[in-house]
């Protein structure tokens, strides 16, 4: 919706006038008179153009309205005109949300977590495309769950010293979703007349965000014949989450998690995966910049003004306009346009963003085994192809579980 106001000459009568604030009834014929006129009987009046439809096409209308309004030379200085676009904000998803996991398990070896997945699970593929370790089908696993497997970081930690246990895993991502405008929906909307105050200058507070997370790990069951695997929630002293911000610019997320290291069996992985959502409260105050409604109160007609300027006439029993300084207004225009169409855009804009920035997660996982040492595995120090645990993760079973489970 738009609207644009032209204040110029007109000729005629005024029959837009309020009811009276004496009798509470609709003014007389004789009340619609205008006694400040020029030499050709012109006097001054709003005239008002209205624009509803398509967020976009409203937009692309108004523009082609004034540029007209501007190369028409019907009006100059003396005829000022106003504009006022109800441009339509939401949120959209970033194509990357830049999830990244950092260790501090007080070991060096343990923080860089660089396990190629290659040496993680059977059937994946390297960067030259060939299988290191084969699965028993012989065949490569599934493309995405090879990609899947190739972007998680994994921990293998020897039982004799397990490391840190509390604020051992840091997680830093961005804000997955970014405010949108209506010029961001066409891109052959040019708004020359900058109707579109820009999403990216809505400035909200540090307080209007707020980040909490959904930690999940995979459990397994074994009813002897069969092993399954599931997320579950886990026990807040296994895995919990120490503390969930967001940095000054409101722009980087920064998670800090516990994780009892000294709780993990041996030879049993721990996959965690850890949901993230930032949500924004918009304050009212924030979003009411988004619309330039101030011409809007200066063309309001004040009927204070009004019965002043008609108990000063002649015509004790008249309200008529006399002057431009009610000729130029309009009555209840503020109400309609600033307390009524305004006000409940804005209400909207201030729910969408509520509302969908909750549904946008984020998903981190990572991974964690402890071993025994090498030797307690190969006596002899010698290493196989088919040996589950050489220098592995996780074990053959292990993979198939986690698959399993991510079907």
């Amino acid at each position: 919706m738009g609207i644009i106001a032209i204040v110029g000459d007109f000729r005629g009568m005024i029959d837009n006038l309020p009811i009276s604030s004496k009798t509470g009834q609709i003014r007389k014929v004789s009340d619609y008179m205008v006694k400040e006129r020029d030499a050709n009987g012109n006097f001054r009046h709003p005239l008002y153009l209205m624009f509803m439809g398509n967020d976009q096409a409203v937009l692309d209308a108004m523009e082609k309205a004034l540029s007209s309004l501007d190369g028409s030379g019907l009006l100059d200085e003396t005829t000022p005109h106003y504009a006022l676009y109800f441009s339509e904000y939401g949120v959209d998803r970033v194509e990357t949300d830049g999830v990244t996991t950092k260790f501090n398990l007080g070991c060096h070896t343990y923080d860089r977590a660089d396990y190629p997945a290659e040496n993680i699970v059977r059937g994946v593929k390297n960067s030259t495309g060939s299988i290191r370790y084969t699965a028993s089908s012989g065949e490569a696993m599934p493309e995405t769950y090879q990609q899947l497997l190739n972007s998680v970081p994994i921990v293998k930690l020897y039982n004799q010293e397990r490391g840190n246990t509390e604020e051992n895993v840091t997680l830093n991502c961005k804000i997955p979703y970014t405010l949108i405008d209506s010029s961001k929906n066409g891109a052959n909307i040019t708004d020359t007349y900058e109707l579109v105050v820009p999403a990216k200058k809505l400035s909200l507070a540090h307080d209007d965000y707020s980040v909490t997370t959904e930690i999940h790990v995979l459990a397994y069951k074994s009813d002897g014949t069969k092993t399954t695997a599931s997320w579950v929630v886990p026990d807040a002293n296994l895995v919990s989450c120490e503390s969930a911000t967001i940095d000054d610019t409101c722009k980087k997320i920064n998670v800090v998690l516990n994780v009892d290291t000294q709780q993990l069996s041996q030879d049993v992985p721990l996959l965690v995966q850890v949901d993230i959502r930032v949500s924004i409260d918009p304050q009212l105050e924030e979003i009411n910049t988004l619309y330039h409604t101030d011409w809007v109160n200066g063309l309001t007609l004040s009927l204070r003004q009004f019965d002043i300027e008609s108990a000063w006439q002649s015509e004790a029993e008249t309200s008529a306009r006399y002057s431009t300084e009610t000729t130029e207004k309009t009555p209840f225009l503020s109400n309609l346009i600033c307390q009524g169409i305004a006000e409940q855009q804005l209400l909207a804009i201030g729910d969408t963003i509520r509302t969908t920035t909750q549904t946008f997660v984020q998903t981190a996982m990572f991974g964690l085994v402890v071993r025994n040492v090498p030797s307690h595995y190969s006596m002899d120090g010698t290493w196989k192809d088919t040996e589950d645990f050489r220098g592995w993760a996780f074990s053959n079973q292990n993979a198939a579980d986690i698959i399993s489970a991510m079907k």
